[in-house]
């Protein structure tokens, strides 16, 4: 998974604030936590470690899903590693910052910790052993999280596996590695104020702010940075950058933001990761839902979205970049109509509940193009009822690829600014591997049936199918697809339209990979047809 830092100088040292992804887990809902304020008892005495040999198993259920809602395991997990047995490197500028093996193992997680520095860490971003930790731990935000649920969360973390895997050393440059400045930056930006509830609103939407503010860090995307590169809580929530992905504005603004959205419609959003009429999420947003949000209950996800909606509108426009007062881009125009109107049509308003549209698309009028340009570039798999998109910017120049997004930005009423170049296209196109639904997928030692770092999807073993995918030709590829969903449906009947489209996409993807057939001038081109020809059985009359 792509991990976003960004810091830059803050009195004597410059720092990056982590965004970090969502958390992966088990498929089991655990039963809800408490409220922020109620206490969950039976827990050790502060200064003494916890024991691990008689678990209260509803404070372990408890601290399991807090650990979802807080996205512990995104951050601390290398795919195909233990769980929690550290992370992946975070790269900044200045060095590289490694997450922690944070599993009970006394030697090299945090078995031997006491509940009081567990808790310390959590709250005041301070270690073990009295360092300071960057901000690439978002202890800016889980300051807010109440004693009660860091509790929670250390007695779940007690359950999981110890993983004998020792932590990697960060490898700042000087002066970064001097981690005393980080206390002048602490003392400038950061609070440690626990959340307390607003007596003036109701219990869901105090929840919500629990959960936003706290656990959930949304702010730490979604918030623009001071110059210090601290969040700039005078425009909270109005859009934020993260690492070529832009997290957009998700204040209640009408034209920028979440206003013409519903509580239910933003629910459904954080549940399935699509809505229909509205569209689908991608990037990073895509990855939080699929890993974290849709894990949590309704009652969460709703009180999410009601504390979102009752946020003042903020703009993000800083009026820096030309905008689109003199109507569409219009060297884009061509490239629109050659590579992109079939789908989402001529006006803008694709295809209801299957095709997004981009008129009126908040995602594609934010303020910085950074997200139309990396899915032009990567293609996206089908999401709910959605279909997916394939990844034309393979064949498409840095100047078109621009192009053709500045002109959806500011075309049919759209009036973003008009901020995409070439370079920021070159900048994209090298931290992007295109999906199984495009006709790219490849980047120097890549996985070239790459299935997305946002989307999980879950693979399809079966040797009939396998068989049958095997013999496609091209003639034979349309016929052979109803047999295919139908054996789907006899071995995973639960196994929903999207990862049926994606899943069956990546079983021919690795058979295809097996023949060297990808590696063929149409390889690529026929996996791309394979998986819209999937799509379309599923959604025609005879499969509804």
């Amino acid at each position: 998974m792509i991990r976003r830092a960004s810091y830059a100088a803050a009195t004597a040292v410059s720092l990056f604030a982590l965004v970090a992804g969502g958390a992966v887990g088990a498929a089991d809902q655990p039963p809800p936590p408490a409220s922020p304020a109620q206490s969950t008892g039976n827990q050790p005495a502060a200064g003494q470690s916890s024991d691990q040999s008689s678990p209260d198993q509803s404070l372990v259920a408890k601290g399991a899903y807090l650990a979802k809602a807080g996205d512990c395991e995104a951050c601390h997990t290398t795919p195909g590693h233990p769980s929690f047995s550290g992370g992946e490197a975070i790269d900044t500028p200045m060095g590289s910052i490694y997450p922690p093996n944070i599993t009970p193992d006394k030697k090299y997680g945090i078995g031997a910790w006491t509940d009081e520095q567990f808790y310390h860490t959590m709250h005041d971003g301070i270690g073990k052993d009295g360092e300071f930790l960057y901000p690439a731990f978002p202890y800016l935000w889980f300051a807010r999280i109440t004693r009660d649920d860091v509790q929670a969360i250390r007695a779940y973390l007690n359950t999981v596996p110890p993983a004998a895997v020792p932590s990697k050393h960060n490898t700042m440059i000087f002066p970064f590695n001097v981690r005393l400045g980080i206390a002048g930056w602490n003392l400038a930006f950061f609070h440690t104020d626990t959340f307390k509830p607003d007596p003036k609103k109701s219990p869901e939407w105090n929840r919500g702010a629990y959960l936003v503010e706290g656990l959930g860090h949304c702010g730490d995307c979604h918030t623009p940075k001071n110059p210090a590169m601290a969040p700039d809580n005078s425009r909270a929530f109005a859009g934020g950058d993260i690492d070529n992905w832009y997290a957009p504005n998700i204040t209640s603004d009408l034209s920028e933001g979440i206003g013409k959205w519903s509580v239910d419609e933003l629910a459904t959003l954080f549940k399935n990761g699509s809505v229909e009429g509205k569209g689908v999420v991608v990037g990073k947003m895509a990855q939080v839902v699929h890993e974290s949000l849709t894990y949590l209950t309704d009652q969460d996800r709703k009180a999410i979205a009601i504390y979102l909606k009752d946020l003042p509108p903020q703009t993000s426009y800083d009026h820096e970049h030309p905008s689109a007062e003199n109507g569409p881009h219009a060297a884009g125009a061509a490239v629109f109509v050659s590579n992109c109107a079939s789908c989402h049509q001529l006006d803008g308003k694709g295809i209801p509940n299957s095709v997004p549209a981009l008129a009126g698309n908040g995602l594609v009028t934010a303020k910085a193009p950074d997200d139309v340009i990396r899915v032009i570039i990567g293609g996206h798999l089908a999401t709910g009822t959605y279909s997916p998109m394939p990844a034309p910017g393979e064949h498409l120049t840095d100047q078109q690829i621009a192009d053709v997004a500045d002109y959806v930005r500011t075309a049919w009423g759209n009036a973003a600014p008009v901020a995409s170049d070439t370079g920021l296209v070159a900048e994209i196109r090298k931290k992007t591997i295109t999906t199984i639904s495009g006709v790219g997928g490849k980047m120097e030692n890549s996985d070239p049936c790459f299935t997305g770092d946002t989307l999980p999807v879950p693979p399809i073993s079966d040797a009939q199918i396998d068989q049958t995918l095997a013999q496609i030709k091209p003639e034979t590829m349309l016929p052979s697809i109803p047999g295919l969903i139908a054996r789907v449906r006899q071995i995973d009947p639960k196994r929903d339209q999207a990862d049926t489209v994606n899943g069956l996409t990546l079983a021919y993807c690795r058979v295809e990979q097996k023949s060297g057939a990808l590696d063929k001038p149409d390889g690529r081109p026929e996996l791309n047809q394979f998986s819209m020809l999937v799509y379309s059985e599923l959604t025609s009359k005879g499969h509804e």
